[in-house]
C-alpha cells in the first residue's frame, strides 16, 4: 500500500452541487442512498449537501490515517477506497473493507471527536464528499429533526453491533 499523504484537494466548496459534471441533484441523489441519512427528507437532504465539500483523491493517497484525530465525515462519490489498520503495537496493516459510492467513513468523529481507527486511501483515485465537524453542528442547531434522524440511525447501528458481534 502506498504511503499515506496529505489530500491532493481540488474541488471548492460544494454547494449543493453535485459530484458528476453539471448534475446539480448529484449529491442529494447519492445522500438519499446513505443509510446515515435515511430518515432525511428532500428538504434536509438539500441543507446536507449545501455544507459538502467535494475532495478528489489520487490513487495511493490518503482521505484519513489511523490515529490522527477525527473531526470529519466523508462520503464516498466516486472510486474505490481501501480501509486499513494496524493492530497495536504491529507494525503491519490489515484490510478491514473496501469502500465505493454511497459508503460513509468517519461519522463517529463527529460526535465524539475521537481519533482515527483506521487508514482510508484511495485505490485508483476517486471523490469523496467532506462534512467537517462545525459545519455539521451547526447545522444540527437549525435543523433539530436530522439530528434526531441521524441519532436514531447511530442507535441502530450500535445495536446491531452489540446484538451481532461478528459484525464488528
Amino acid at each position: 500500500m502506498a504511503e499515506p499523504v496529505a489530500l491532493d484537494e481540488r474541488g471548492s466548496s460544494f454547494a449543493g452541487g453535485a459530484p458528476s459534471d453539471g448534475d446539480e441533484t448529484g449529491a442529494e441523489e447519492l445522500l438519499t442512498r446513505v443509510p446515515l441519512f435515511e430518515g432525511l427528507g428532500r428538504v434536509e437532504l438539500a441543507r446536507l449537501a449545501a455544507q459538502l465539500d467535494l475532495v478528489e483523491v489520487d490513487d495511493g493517497r490518503a482521505v484519513v490515517r489511523q490515529g490522527e484525530p477525527g473531526d470529519t465525515l466523508y462520503v464516498v462519490a466516486g472510486g474505490s477506497f481501501g480501509v486499513f489498520a494496524a493492530p497495536s503495537g504491529e507494525g503491519w496493516e490489515v484490510r478491514l473493507a473496501t469502500l465505493s459510492a454511497g459508503d460513509v467513513f468517519g461519522e463517529m468523529a463527529l460526535f465524539t471527536e475521537e481519533r482515527r481507527s483506521a487508514t482510508v486511501c484511495a485505490e485508483g483515485g476517486g471523490r469523496v464528499l467532506s462534512l467537517p465537524r462545525d459545519r455539521f453542528l451547526e447545522l444540527l442547531r437549525r435543523e433539530p429533526a436530522m439530528f434526531l434522524s441521524v441519532a436514531v440511525t447511530l442507535s441502530r447501528r450500535l445495536h446491531a453491533t452489540e446484538c451481532h458481534p461478528k459484525n464488528r
